[in-house]
């Protein structure tokens, strides 16, 4: 005898990929596989899934066209943030974009995998980063993505000569596993960055890939 599933059951078994990686689901997907009538746009709810989870929602006008899972109301509310350090961030410049605008407090660490820094007696200012909304909901589509393939952002992308600090895409999974990523801790990138490509080459010593890491490794160990 089968088990007849919960709407939400059948919702996470269906869309199993795309809530482990937080991909766009558009609800005429879902009205596909039977969620709601495919011809009624007014009766498509999806309280059942907000109950449960977090969303990033993007609207046609006042409907509500695709959306994508942040994570769950608990995980979410197992990441608290001191009134500290919330306090610190205050009026702070997001280091990726520049404006004070939106401002949200950033766990550096986007696997949330640190016990120290869930921990509102234990975490510093240092776990933390001042991002616009925006720039932290990017942030947030390629820690999804590295939890997903365990390889970090390539900085490549932004147009730096490097992928990372050290030279490491491969994540270990472990609470250090995040660091050299540029995602990581923006300032710290920048500064690193700018500091080896000063410091190590000219024109008489031409930029290579492994000379920038090993150059970044010396400047560490003496900081």
């Amino acid at each position: 005898m089968s088990i007849k599933r919960t709407k939400l059951e059948l919702f996470e078994h269906i869309y199993s990929k795309e809530i482990k990686t937080g991909s766009w689901i558009t609800k005429d997907e879902m009205a596909e596989n039977g969620f709601f009538p495919k011809n009624n746009t007014n009766g498509r709810d999806i309280r059942f899934i907000k109950r449960k989870y977090e969303l990033d929602i993007i609207t046609v006008g006042t409907r509500e066209s695709k959306f994508r899972i942040v994570g769950t109301k608990a995980m979410l509310l197992s990441r608290p943030i001191s009134k500290k350090i919330k306090d610190f961030f205050t009026n702070k410049r997001c280091v990726l974009t520049g404006t004070r605008s939106s401002i949200e407090v950033d766990h550096k660490n986007g696997r949330y995998n640190d016990k120290r820094v869930l921990n509102t007696n234990t975490q510093t200012v240092n776990d933390f980063q001042p991002l616009t909304k925006v720039a932290n909901n990017i942030k947030r589509e390629h820690c999804r993505k590295c939890v997903a393939t365990d390889k970090k952002f390539d900085a490549k992308e932004l147009g730096y000569l490097v992928s990372t600090l050290d030279g490491n895409l491969v994540h270990n999974n472990k609470a250090n596993g995040c660091e050299g990523c540029f995602f990581y801790d923006v300032t710290v990138f920048k500064e690193y960055y700018n500091t080896v490509l000063s410091t190590c080459f000219g024109s008489n010593n031409p930029f290579t890939e492994e000379c920038f890491h090993e150059c970044y490794k010396k400047i560490k160990q003496i900081q």
